[in-house]
């Protein structure tokens, strides 16, 4: 398989062990993709205020990186604790983000 193929087919997201105090539970998130991340920014762009759940919706996941939520699940999450469902959007797009400081360093 070929360079191009190999990166094609690589899903290339991250998933790490969050946990959430005010849940006493621990969690599973993702890196976001390049779609997803386009509509965080249009979504912060519209003021919108489900951005926060919205990317918890995009970011919560199983040990195997499939997601825990789709958009039906959205009334449902924004009746929940805003600082717990702030947490994890604020580390999923930490995750999601390379630092660009970080870039100089290698």
């Amino acid at each position: 398989m070929n360079l191009k193929d190999q990166i094609l087919q690589s899903t290339g997201r991250t998933i790490k062990k969050l946990t959430i105090p005010q849940w006493k539970l621990e969690v599973c998130i993702r890196s976001l993709s390049v779609t997803e991340m386009t509509e965080c920014q249009a979504l912060v762009d519209n003021h919108s205020l489900q951005v926060v759940p919205r990317i918890c919706i995009m970011g919560l996941c199983d040990e195997l990186g499939n997601l825990l939520f789709d958009l039906e699940a959205l009334p449902a999450l924004l009746e929940k604790d805003f600082a717990a469902l702030q947490l994890i959007a604020e580390a999923i797009m930490a995750l999601s983000a390379k630092d660009p400081s970080a870039a100089k360093k290698n």
